[in-house]
């Protein structure tokens, strides 16, 4: 087996191509310098002297060698991509401010009919020092720019959705993107290892073209990074603009009917991937879209037993026909009452409990008649059932269904009219330890303190999540919770 079926053995194809290879390469090109310090002729002889098993152990060692460094390289090749793209948070910012303002003025000089106008973010606060890293911002920002889409949240959710031939597109377009990353790594590498091990083995002149030389080969592997990234950067715009509708149908949601609610969809799916809740303005938009579905069959009332009335077997007329005082047998109400009193009280009670329970049994339930989406309070034109009119104003502390029973302990306490009304739904986190469980209830207002002091009065309690409690807060001081960073407190009143 040859060394690159052995790699292919270990490695997968886009990572032989992208870093293996290079990397084989460039312990190639060390081992060359070598061999040149020495003497190609005292190298010759050295490796005929060799038998066959020391030659076999040596190709090992040089396999395993290639194969642990593609190892290193593979594992930070992230962080060699964020390096040229501009990330340099031990630099002093002086100089990372100094690229933003290079490549701004490079910016302005282009046209915008050149196609590379577009491949640079709009926003100028957005640009990074290097051209590398803007092409590749300019891809991120593109979604979010036209969809209200955070490419880097949604990536990864939407990529399994991509059909296969797009996503075998995208990996060649990636494997190129990483193989020219690998070359300007390993050209920075050899211009630094070749130069150290030409200054100990070979003359002066040979330092200054292993110097020279990595470094070339590492500008014109970035160039070609640029050049991958602009490629790669289009198909990620591409997936955004032609298949994102296939993660929003993998979820089993609807697609909005108009263009200008799209942006809002993005916006409450994004904060239900990072904060798991999303606002309640923004509930009606995460509706599932299950195909095929039709509407739950109409209720049938209970079948009812064939009971058929049998006439009960008289009992034995022990009764004489004439009492003593001369009267007609079956007159004397006192001597029929205590005889059958005790029957009497069991029948009515066998007819009361059965017509108790028969009422109960033809009783419709109260059911959802649309859908209801969580902490909306319920009106009577949301409910069917015998019993709807009691439910009114309580709010489902889960999205009700079309159809679907309405249970009550699933149901919060009832509210006063208009008392959501100006108010928006959010999840709050709360700080460590901070239990509510027996200092406020649902239904309860309390304020919302941070750790900064900074205080919102006035927010009402729908529910509890762990550490999160589910409030109603006036639209207006939404914005200040959202501002705010890390758990809050809550005081009850």
């Amino acid at each position: 087996m040859g060394v690159l079926d052995a790699a292919a053995g270990a490695l997968g194809p886009r990572t032989l191509r992208a870093v293996f290879v290079p990397v084989l390469g460039f312990l190639t090109a060390l081992g060359a310098l070598v061999v040149a310090g020495v003497g190609w002729s005292a190298t010759v002889r050295w490796w005929a002297a060799l038998d066959g098993s020391a030659r076999l152990a040596l190709a090992g060692v040089l396999l395993l060698a290639a194969l642990l460094l593609s190892q290193i390289v593979t594992t930070q090749r992230t962080a060699l991509v964020r390096l040229l793209e501009g990330y340099w948070p031990r630099l002093p910012q002086a100089f990372t401010d100094r690229g933003r303002r290079r490549q701004a003025a490079i910016h302005r000089g282009l046209r915008s009919d050149d196609p590379r106008w577009h491949l640079y973010p709009r926003d100028g606060r957005l640009l990074l020092p290097t051209t590398l890293g803007n092409v590749m911002r300019g891809a991120e920002q593109y979604s979010t720019d036209r969809y209200a889409i955070r490419a880097v949240i949604a990536w990864p959710r939407l990529y399994p959705t991509l059909p296969e031939p797009f996503q075998h597109t995208l990996g060649v377009a990636l494997g190129e993107l990483e193989l020219a990353v690998t070359l300007c790594a390993l050209g920075v590498a050899f211009a630094l290892t070749g130069s150290g091990i030409a200054v100990w083995l070979l003359p002066w002149y040979a330092v200054v073209l292993c110097w020279w030389g990595g470094f070339l080969v590492a500008w014109l592997a970035y160039l070609a990074a640029v050049g991958a990234a602009e490629a790669y950067g289009r198909l990620v715009r591409t997936a955004f603009d032609v298949h994102r509708w296939s993660l929003v149908e993998a979820m089993g949601l609807r697609r909005p009917a108009h263009h200008e609610d799209e942006p809002a969809l993005w916006q409450a799916l994004d904060r239900l991937w990072i904060r798991g809740a999303v606002h309640s303005d923004e509930s009606a938009l995460l509706d599932h879209a299950i195909p095929g579905e039709s509407p739950p069959p109409p209720r049938q009332p209970l079948a009812q037993p064939d009971h058929t009335e049998r006439e009960p077997d008289a009992p034995p007329d022990d009764t004489p026909d004439d009492t003593p005082d001369g009267s007609a047998a079956g007159g004397g109400l006192s001597t029929v009452s205590r005889r059958r009193w005790p029957m009497v009280v069991l029948v009515l009670g066998l007819v009361l409990g059965g017509g108790t329970a028969a009422a109960r049994a033809w009783t419709e339930p109260t059911t959802a008649q649309r859908s209801v989406p969580p902490y909306r309070p319920l009106a009577l034109a949301d409910l069917h059932g015998d019993h709807a009119r009691d439910l009114v104003g309580r709010y489902p502390l889960r999205r009700l269904a079309a159809g679907q029973a309405v249970p009550t302990d699933l149901l919060g306490p009832r509210l006063a009219d208009g008392a959501l009304d100006g108010r928006t739904v959010l999840p709050v986190p709360l700080a460590e330890g901070h239990l509510l469980a027996d200092t406020v209830r649902r239904g309860d207002r309390v304020t919302l303190v941070g750790s900064a002091g900074t205080s919102v009065p006035d927010v009402l309690v729908l529910d509890f999540r762990g550490d999160t409690v589910i409030v109603a807060v006036v639209r207006a001081r939404a914005t200040d919770l959202l501002a705010g960073s890390g758990p809050l407190r809550v005081l009850p009143g």
